[in-house]
């Protein structure tokens, strides 16, 4: 080690041993002194501080409680981007891309009501073959996926009549009638 780091180190020793006293004689403030010449002070019994003998702790609580009333509120929490929402689905059917139609449970139509069916188109897959492209339709039937090509049944009962790029085209036997679905 050389004499300028040695003297450093020394110096610096010195710096903190003077910062040490000069701290170790100091009293936090509001604390009485230690009595002179090293005797210990008798102990004593730990007592509420002056400051709060006069305060009248009815009129504080009160205080306090008006100014909660006042006090601003948190905004409600509209949106939570750690947890996924189910996509809202309108009910009217005139929303491109969506029909709704009356479908019916089994059994006698007396005993069991029609119920809704949606049918949705969600995508249409392409698959190239030797004849032409091979078209698959991804249709939405009650919030389940479905996948469905030309001649398939679709619940309710409806037949995929047609699957073209953008579009498929449901047949109804019961009304005699077909249906066109189009990409959103």
């Amino acid at each position: 080690m050389s004499k300028t780091r040695l003297s450093l180190w020394a110096g610096g020793a010195a710096l903190l041993a003077a910062w040490l006293s000069s701290a170790a004689g100091t009293t936090p403030e509001g604390l009485p002194s230690p009595p002179p010449g090293g005797a210990s002070a008798p102990p004593s019994s730990p007592a509420a501080p002056p400051a709060l003998d006069h305060v009248d702790l009815d009129r504080e609580v009160a205080r306090m409680t008006a100014w909660l009333e006042r006090a601003p509120r948190p905004r409600p929490v509209v949106r939570n981007p750690f947890t996924l929402a189910p996509r809202r689905r309108a009910d009217a059917p005139g929303r491109p891309g969506t029909v709704v139609l009356q479908g019916w449970a089994p059994g006698p139509a007396a005993a069991v009501p029609a119920t809704r069916l949606r049918v949705s188109l969600a995508g249409i897959a392409t698959e190239a073959d030797p004849s032409g492209p091979l078209r698959t339709a991804i249709l939405s039937v009650d919030g389940q996926v479905m996948l469905a090509q030309v001649g398939d049944e679709v619940p309710g009962p409806y037949q995929v009549q047609r699957v073209d790029d953008d579009a498929v085209e449901l047949w109804d036997p019961v009304r005699q009638a077909s249906f066109r679905l189009t990409l959103p």
